[in-house]
């Protein structure tokens, strides 16, 4: 039996700014399958946002990316503050990703900044829920970004369970064969 492998923490710090965004928006891209994704540079001033028009349900998400190695609260507000200023209209789901973890009191400051600004849903992916959807759903991102390959894992996992099933499916046939006779 063949022991399987494991791997570390992605280092999301690795991928340069312009790798990250383009990660952001491979997942989004992936995610939501839209007809208008708009991946708008604010000429490295860190305003970074990719933007989605989801026709089918005319909402408009706004991703903000920050790699960060770390993020405070006071960080959380001036980057709130910021897309306020360089966003008049608010996106109907802001969500903010980032490359490092977030605790309580920074998921807290982020609910209450974006109530007091008037947001109507923001959400929050953080490095653990990046790294979850990279290994669950999008393992071709995965080894593109950071040469992670999971295929020869599923590929076993697939031809484990269909021999299990046969096996099961004989040992029921000659299970029936035997009561019969």
């Amino acid at each position: 039996m063949e022991v399987p492998s494991t791997y570390g923490q992605l280092h999301f710090l690795d991928l340069g700014w312009e790798r990250f965004e383009s990660l952001i928006l491979g997942i989004v891209f992936k995610w939501r399958r839209c007809e208008n994704i708009k991946h708008v540079e604010v000429a490295r001033s860190d305003g970074g946002i990719v933007e989605i028009l989801d026709t089918d349900r005319t909402c408009t998400y706004h991703f903000q990316c920050k790699r960060y190695e770390k993020l405070k609260n006071s960080d959380i507000n001036k980057i709130l503050n910021d897309y306020c200023d360089k966003n008049v209209i608010r996106a109907d789901k802001y969500i903010l990703v980032t490359a490092c973890s977030l605790i309580a009191s920074n998921l807290n400051t982020l609910r209450t900044h974006t109530e007091l600004k008037g947001f109507n849903s923001v959400e929050a992916w953080t490095k653990s829920e990046l790294e979850a959807m990279l290994f669950a759903q999008y393992y071709g991102l995965l080894y593109i970004f950071f040469e992670v390959s999971v295929v020869k894992q599923r590929i076993n996992r697939i031809s484990t369970v269909r021999r299990n099933i046969s096996l099961k499916c004989k040992m029921n046939n000659d299970f029936l064969l035997n009561v019969k006779g």
